[in-house]
Parts: structure tokens; sequence; C-alpha cells
């Protein structure tokens, strides 16, 4: 039973099949508190990120778009990276510096490049800014007549909530609730799990052809799952849309006898959605769900992009990868808090994975 055992491990190792040899990782834990949000993703790292006040009670407190963030990796002894990120005035530019204030006090200029939208805080005002947040921070960047000013609103909870899922509390490295618990008991940082995209086979003349087959066992498919999200699929599927005619379908093969069959399942505002099933290429044509939140595949990846709101302030990003016998969950991120930062502000995953092409 031993040697058996062994062998399994060594096959996955060789081939590369972490779906077939140990627990999917799964997404790490998410957290929000007024003004500020915590993304911890798989291995452990986590990225605390804060913004302005959105509806602020003084008029006075308003500010153009801006937005800190703190990364730390999982592991005893870990530093806190901090960047900040500004929505530049109407030309584009910053001005000759931007200095940060921090309740009240100049802590210097922040090392801008003058086209960039964000920088990293020496390592002085990160350590200046973290132990403000514990406690009261009146947080400002300035250039010339502009004020960007980042709340602290929800800040403590959330950086409690960071030492909390990295296993910190009553460390002397923990943010918010330091103590004498040896350092060394900090759990360490689990390793980013890779895979392998193999080749996809070359498709077959008869590929295309194999719509109208496929057609039924996705409406089979569509009335034993019911609560999946595709209405579109399902009103042509049943003739309730036949001014649109039968669903197109894209056809990808996989391997000798799997297929990626994909079409659109839904449509909103400002998203769109499409279905992506791995299917036979002969009866029964069997059908294994992937997800119908994709906007695009290529070469064994599958792609997924929603827009948060319609003025594009926030998205959430997914991928899907082909490991040879299924499709893995390889990302998931998103751009943080819809605050007005023009293509979100930052990219705040919850699984990451290295996927490498064969």
């Amino acid at each position: 039973m031993l040697i058996q055992l062994r062998i399994a491990l060594l096959l996955c190792v060789l081939w590369n099949l972490p779906s077939n040899c140990a627990a999917e990782p799964q997404p790490g834990p998410g957290f929000d508190k007024d003004d500020w949000e915590l993304a911890c993703d798989n291995t452990g790292t986590c990225r605390a990120a804060g913004y302005q006040t959105e509806y602020p009670e003084d008029d006075n407190n308003e500010s153009p778009p801006a937005s800190l963030l703190l990364t730390r990796a999982a592991g005893p002894g870990t530093a806190v990276e901090a960047r900040v990120r500004l929505e530049l005035p109407d030309d584009g530019l910053l001005g000759k510096d931007v200095r940060m204030r921090l309740n009240g006090k100049d802590l210097g200029a922040v090392p801008f490049d003058a086209k960039a939208e964000s920088a990293a805080l020496l390592p002085r005002q990160t350590t200046a800014l973290l132990a403000a947040l514990a406690r009261k921070a009146r947080i400002e960047f300035v250039s010339g007549k502009t004020v960007w000013r980042v709340s602290d609103n929800g800040s403590a909870a959330v950086l409690l909530k960071m030492d909390d899922v990295q296993g910190r509390v009553g460390t002397p490295g923990a943010l918010v609730r330091k103590g004498q618990r040896p350092e060394t008991e900090v759990p360490a940082a689990k390793p980013t799990p890779r895979l392998v995209v193999p080749p996809l086979a070359p498709a077959r003349a008869s590929d295309s052809k194999l719509a109208p087959r496929l057609l039924p066992v996705l409406r089979a498919w569509l009335k034993a799952n019911p609560d999946t999200n595709c209405d579109r699929l399902s009103d042509q599927l049943n003739e309730r849309s036949p001014q649109d005619g039968p669903p197109e379908l894209s056809i990808t093969r996989l391997d000798s006898h799997r297929l990626l069959v994909s079409t659109e399942c839904w449509l909103a505002a400002y998203n769109a959605g499409n279905g992506y099933w791995v299917m036979e290429d002969k009866p029964p044509y069997a059908a294994t769900f992937v997800t119908d939140e994709g906007s695009d595949d290529q070469n064994g990846e599958i792609m997924g992009y929603q827009k948060g709101r319609g003025i594009g302030d926030c998205f959430s990003r997914s991928a899907w990868s082909w490991d040879g016998k299924q499709f893995v969950q390889t990302l998931a991120s998103t751009t943080g808090m819809c605050r007005g930062m023009a293509g979100g502000a930052w990219d705040l995953p919850t699984l990451v994975w290295e996927v490498v092409k064969r």
C-alpha cells in the first residue's frame, strides 16, 4: 500500500495533475469595513486597501479618488509594503512633487514619476502610517493645490483581520494587537500552486458539424441544473426567442476525444457571460460544466472579466486552466472597491496559480 501511495504521488509530480492528487487550493478570505477592505490569497499573502470617503459629512473632506495598498506576505518577520495611487488631475500630470501628510505632519515627498498613478511609500513613511492606522490617522497627499485624502475609517478592523488571517495576533510583528508570542509561531507562506497547460489537439474538420448533436445534450443539462445563470441559452433552446435562431456554439478541440464548448449564457446592462462545458465528441456527448462567467478562451485557458458598475471603476477577473483532464480555477481577483478610480485601483487576488504553457 505504501509503495502504491508513493507511485501515485510521483505520478502527480510528473504529470502535474493537482486536481487528482490533492484538494484544489481554495480562494483566501476577504473582509471589508467602511472605507477599507482586505483580500488574502491562497498562499497567505494579504492585501489591505483604503480609499477616500465616498460621501463625507464635511464637504471640506471631499477628495479626488485616492487609495492606499498595504501588502504583506505570510510568514514570520515579513515586512509590509505600502503603495499609494492617486487619480491624476485633468492634465494627466502631478505637480513637481507629491508630499505625504499624516495627522498634520509633513512626512516628505513620495517618489512619484510625473506620469505614474501609483508609487511606493518610503520605509519611514510606511512605518509612521502603520502606527497611525492602528489608532487615528488623517492621511493626505498634496501636490500643488490638489489634496487627496485617504480615510482611516475601518482601517484598524481590517488590519486586525489581516493579523488574524496570517496568525500574527499577539506577536511582536502584529499590526494592531501586539504581544510576546514568538514570531516563530506565525505560519509560513504556502507555495504558489503550479499548473501546466498541455498543448491542445489540432481541430478536426468534423468538429464544426457537431453543434446539432451537442445542443440536445446542453438542453438536457440545463433542465437538470435549473439554477444555472444561463437564461439566454435556455430561452433559445426552448424557442422562447425564435427571432434569435438556434444558439451558436464555439467548439475547440482539447484532446483526442474531448471538446471545449461555449455559447452566450446571459446579458446584463454592461456585462455578459458565456457558458463553458467540456463535452465528449461521441455519443452520449457527456457534458461537464466549467463556468457561466466566461468572457473569452485561448489555448486552454478560459478568462472572465466583469465590470462592477457602468462607469468602469471596479472589475473582477477569473481564469480556468486545462490540466489535461479538467479545467481548474487558477485566478480570482478584483480591482477593489468602486470608488471612482478609472479602471479600478489595484489587483486584489484571492486565488493565484502559476500557469505554464507546455
